[in-house]
Parts: C-alpha cells; structure tokens; sequence
C-alpha cells in the first residue's frame, strides 16, 4: 500500500486523507527541554496524526482484530536546541502490570524511537530508516525523534485501539533523554538517579512487505499486539 504526503494530505489507497488531529507546539510545553520556546508560537504545529486508515476490503481484518493502521508526520522543526518530537505516552494495560505493544514503520525521512521501560531499568535509542520497523515492547513508553534539520519524517504504525497515557511524560517534563540538535543525548535531570545508560540500536525490516500489506496478510503474526503474552 503506497503512502505518500502531499502539504498536510496523506495519499493513502486512491484517497486523499486530511489530519485526524495536530500537535501544537504549546501542547508540547510540558515535555520540552527548553519549555520558554513553545511561548513564542504556541500555535506552530509540530506534527500531524491521520488515524485508522483502511481499504474498503480490508476494514473487516481491522475490525476483527481490534488494531488499527496510523500515519504520524513529524516535519523538520526543531524546538531551540531539541529536534522536533512526539509528546510521548506509555500504552494502557491489557492485563495488571502488563501493557499493549505496537509497531511501526519508517516510511519516508528517519526516526530515532527513544523506548524507556516502566521501571526505567532499560532506556534504548532506536535508530530507524525508510523501510525499517520497530517494536515497541509491552511495558515501554517511547518518544519519536525526527532527528533531520531538513527532511519529513513519515511513519505508521500498528496498534490497538485503547487510549494512550501522557501523564508521566508531562510529569517528568519528558522522556529520560533530550536528543539535541548539535546530536547529542542529554539526561533529563526530573529522573535523577533513576537515569540509566542508554543503548543504542539499530532497526531492520521485520516484515517481508511494507507495514500495511504484513498485516493484511497475515493479520496472525501481529496477534502479540492483542494478547502481550505472545510477545517474544
């Protein structure tokens, strides 16, 4: 399935898809390394979220499944000294002490996917090019870095359709780490000792196909993002 961005309008299957909602640079403010930059624009969006995209022949997959297919835009806008970024949220529980997962995809542009376990016992930078794809493990909040000064980060994702939770992230004033512009990763000192090291990975490609045709195809193999007992 061909996903491509013309302005603010995703081109997805024949359709023209306007925004499901923005994020606003004032939105951001909680979670900004710099939070007195979001006062001079308060209204800049920093980036764009077109939720649950289907073919008319495939809404039955999804439907039956409980997932569903997402495009994020995150252009190249960075905050001060930060790159430009999501909020950041951690997934609600399936079961006590056990959260959904997701997976996504690198359509167009690079991400860095920052992951920080509930326990912060594990904080991992994924760094991830057009065709890679990433898991996002049960138990872990993530952040999405676009860490380009020039490109559009295109990506999507495969998810369930329960209700994100922001409130740590804006509590701790965002994730473990800040990713600058000058590429480095400082600590956010909210965590304080908690902090840990931050490993550094590369992704690949998961899936023999693009993200969307995967999954229509063998809606089984992304069973985990239901039940995270299956997760391996």
């Amino acid at each position: 399935m061909s996903v491509s961005l013309e302005g603010n309008v995703v081109l997805f299957g024949g359709r023209r898809i306007m925004p499901t909602s923005v994020r606003r640079l004032g939105d951001m403010k909680p979670v900004l390394m710099e939070p007195a930059e979001a006062d001079g624009a308060p209204s800049r969006i920093q980036y764009y979220m077109y939720r649950a995209l289907t073919r008319d022949a495939d809404e039955g997959i999804f439907k039956s499944t409980g997932l569903r297919y997402d495009v994020t835009v995150i252009p190249a806008l960075p905050i001060g000294k930060e790159f430009n970024k999501t909020v950041g949220h951690y997934h609600a529980d399936a079961s006590p002490g056990l959260s959904y997962g997701e997976v996504y995809e690198v359509i167009a542009g690079e991400a860095h996917y920052l992951l920080q376990s509930r326990d912060l016992a594990q904080c991992v930078l994924v760094r991830a090019k057009a065709g890679d794809q990433v898991v996002v493990p049960p138990n872990f909040g993530h952040v999405t870095i676009n860490p380009s000064p020039t490109e559009t980060l295109v990506m999507a994702n495969v998810v369930g359709t329960f209700q994100s939770d922001y409130s740590l992230y804006q509590k701790m004033k965002g994730a473990a780490y800040y990713e600058t512009t000058d590429r480095r990763m400082l600590p956010n000192p909210e965590y304080g000792e908690t902090k840990k090291h931050l490993r550094l990975e590369n992704a690949k490609r998961l899936y023999e196909a693009p993200l969307y045709e995967a999954f229509v195809a063998q809606p089984q193999r992304f069973a985990f993002l239901r039940d995270p007992t299956l997760f391996k």
